[in-house]
């Protein structure tokens, strides 16, 4: 897991993802049971929500020339 951590290029969105997986795990699945069996797929949905809601914004449009 360490070396999964450090060998991504991507901190963000690894961030997110154990962000999201610490809220599920100890807020939602005690706060409703039956959500346990499904939770990996909550975590994952969430994640990639979050991942491209928060992904930093660039406005490619202007800061390149428009080649014809």
């Amino acid at each position: 897991m360490v070396q999964l951590i450090t060998t991504l290029k991507q901190i963000r969105a690894t961030v997110i993802a154990a962000l999201v997986a610490v809220v599920v795990l100890f807020v939602l699945v005690p706060a409703f049971p039956p959500l346990a069996k499904p939770a990996t797929g909550i975590v994952v949905v969430l994640t990639d929500a979050l991942a491209w809601f928060l992904r930093p914004r660039k406005d490619t449009a202007t800061s390149a020339p428009l080649v014809n």
